[in-house]
């Protein structure tokens, strides 16, 4: 497989499959809590994965608030900027790509990321925005 390809991961995965784990404290950029809040943000990109299909997790700065991995992949991370920069809550790439340097403190487009999307469990504490705009 060329190297510019995603590669997805599926739920049929049994290395990234898991329902039965509690949920664990993901730390986010407070810029992505309120991108989390504003109802901007449903995916987050890392150097490493951040957990497993299933899964359940809460943003640190948001407790009481969870969130279930519905499914993710691996590609390049000109990739998601390209392709994702607004399901990761910014307006633009070259915000996305401004904030990955601030954040990581470079920006290698060629570099193979892993890429996670999530949704809000319902019945968790707090009512997000839709479409960053109130209801």
């Amino acid at each position: 497989m060329p190297e510019t390809e995603a590669t997805a991961v599926t739920a049929s995965d049994d290395v990234m499959m898991d329902h039965h784990c509690d949920p664990y404290v993901v730390r986010f950029h407070p810029k992505m809590t309120q991108a989390h809040v504003e109802g901007r943000k449903c995916c987050t990109t890392r150097r490493h994965p951040l957990g497993r299909i299933g899964q359940v997790f809460t943003d640190e700065n948001l407790p009481g608030q969870q969130f279930r991995i519905i499914t993710g992949a691996m590609m390049p991370l000109d990739h998601v900027r390209d392709l994702a920069y607004d399901l990761e809550g910014f307006a633009s790439q070259e915000e996305f790509q401004a904030f990955w340097t601030e954040v990581y403190g470079s920006y290698l487009g060629e570099s193979i990321v892993y890429s996670h999307w999530y949704a809000p469990v319902l019945g968790s504490a707090l009512v997000l925005k839709r479409g960053g705009h109130d209801e």
